[in-house]
C-alpha cells in the first residue's frame, strides 16, 4: 500500500494470524547529503493524534522509537525497516507546490504521498522486506516525515463499532471474535475515497472501498478474531461502521 491510487485484492480470510504484541526492533537512519536544501534526522516517539479522530490511530505507547525525517526542497535521504511488518507514514508539508514522496530499494518504488499545497497525513505500505530504502522527498516548502512500526494498542476500537475522521488516517480497530460485518462507508471529500483493513504482519490486506468523491456505501469481507490497522485515504470527512 501507500499508492493512493491502486487497490489490492489479497483477502485477509483464510490467513491464520498471530494475536498479540509484534517485537519490532526501532528504526535507525542515516541522512543522504544531496542537493543544498537543509534537512535533520531526530528520534521520536510516536503518540496518537486525536485531533481528527475520534478513535486510536496507529501508534503505541509500547511501540518502539519512530524515525522522523524535515527538511525543505527537495532531498533523498534513507531509512533502515527493522521488520517486515507495515510501516506506518505521517506526512506533513507546509509549501503551496507539489510534495511529492517515495520509498525506494530493492526494486521497490513506492508512492508515499503526491499532494499539491499545505498538507497533513498518514498512510501505511505493507510487503516491505528489511533492509535500507531511499526516502526521495519533491517539494517547494518544510516538511516532516514520521516512520513507525506500531504494535496493537490497548484502546483499539472493537468493532462491531465505528470509527471517524477527516483525511488521510491509520486506525487500529479490533475484533474479538470472528466475523462478517457489514461495513458502511461515508465519505464527504471530492477526491479519493479508498480504504484498506490491514492484519498487523501485513500479510491479510483487504480492499473496502474505493471510490472518488461523495459517497455511501456497504461491503463485507470475513474478519478473523484480531486487531486490524484501518487505512483511510480521503481528502474530507469519513465514517465507517462495522454492524453485524
Amino acid at each position: 500500500m501507500g499508492n493512493p491510487g491502486r487497490a489490492r485484492p489479497s483477502a485477509i480470510a483464510g490467513i491464520g494470524m498471530v494475536v498479540g504484541v509484534i517485537a519490532i526492533a526501532a528504526l535507525t537512519a542515516g541522512c543522504g547529503e544531496t542537493g543544498s536544501a537543509s534537512a535533520t534526522v531526530t528520534q521520536t516517539v510516536a503518540a496518537a493524534d486525536a485531533s481528527t479522530v475520534d478513535t486510536a490511530e496507529a501508534t503505541s505507547a509500547d511501540a518502539p522509537a519512530a524515525q522522523q525525517l524535515r527538511g525543505s526542497g527537495m532531498r533523498v535521504m534513507s531509512i533502515n525497516v527493522a521488520t517486515s511488518t507495515p510501516l506506518v507514514i505521517k506526512g506533513s508539508n507546509t509549501g503551496s507546490s507539489n510534495f511529492i514522496v517515495h520509498l525506494l530499494g530493492r526494486g521497490t518504488d513506492e508512492s508515499v504521498f503526491n499532494e499539491i499545497g499545505p498538507y497533513t497525513g498518514t498512510t501505511l505500505i505493507t510487503e516491505l522486506g528489511t533492509g535500507r530504502y531511499r526516502v526521495k522527498v519533491e517539494a517547494e516548502g518544510a516538511w516532516t516525515l514520521d516512520f513507525t512500526q506500531p504494535t496493537p494498542p490497548s484502546n483499539a476500537t472493537p468493532i462491531p463499532g465505528a470509527i471517524s475522521g477527516k483525511g488521510a488516517k491509520v486506525v487500529w480497530v479490533r475484533a474479538d471474535e470472528d466475523l462478517q460485518p457489514i461495513i458502511t462507508g461515508r465519505h464527504r471529500g471530492e477526491s479519493n475515497f479508498i480504504v484498506h483493513i490491514v492484519s498487523p504482519d501485513g500479510m491479510g490486506e483487504e480492499s473496502l472501498f474505493n471510490e472518488i468523491g461523495a459517497f455511501s456505501g456497504e461491503t463485507t469481507t470475513d474478519l478473523p478474531a484480531s486487531p486490524y490497522m484501518v487505512s483511510v485515504q480521503a481528502d474530507g470527512a469519513w465514517s465507517l461502521r462495522f454492524a453485524r
